[in-house]
């Protein structure tokens, strides 16, 4: 009985988990779903930064990359930071998970942004 009841603790949450990492973000949302997309949609975008991030490093010299480097390192220190004091009125709250993903988000964004200007100007 012991056996079976420590089985079952350990699937539940795979099967909650796994299932809730599917949410459709595009039809009416519980609180939960929007936390599963938002984060979906931060992942996605953290992504595409790091392919650009990469592309751009490798047209740098030595020197320029290790200087790009820490600007990026700073760069991600500031936004997780800004972000979390941005959030930090709903830390607690179901809501915070959301808050935060969506001003990570957007802040990648940008960044995003300004990495294809650099990439641009590089392959010019």
């Amino acid at each position: 009985m012991k056996n079976i009841i420590s089985k079952t603790l350990v699937i539940v949450p795979v099967v909650l988990v796994s299932s809730m990492s599917f949410a459709d973000c595009d039809k009416n949302l519980n609180q939960t779903d929007l936390n599963i997309c938002t984060a979906q949609e931060y992942k996605k975008e953290d992504q595409k930064l790091n392919k650009l991030y990469q592309a751009y490093s490798a047209k740098l010299g030595s020197a320029e990359r290790k200087q790009f480097t820490a600007i990026q390192k700073s760069w991600v220190n500031y936004k997780d930071k800004d972000c979390q004091y941005a959030a930090q009125g709903y830390k607690g709250g179901s809501m915070y998970p959301m808050v935060l993903n969506e001003c990570l988000t957007e802040k990648t964004e940008d960044r995003i942004d300004d990495l294809e200007d650099y990439l641009k100007e590089k392959n010019r």
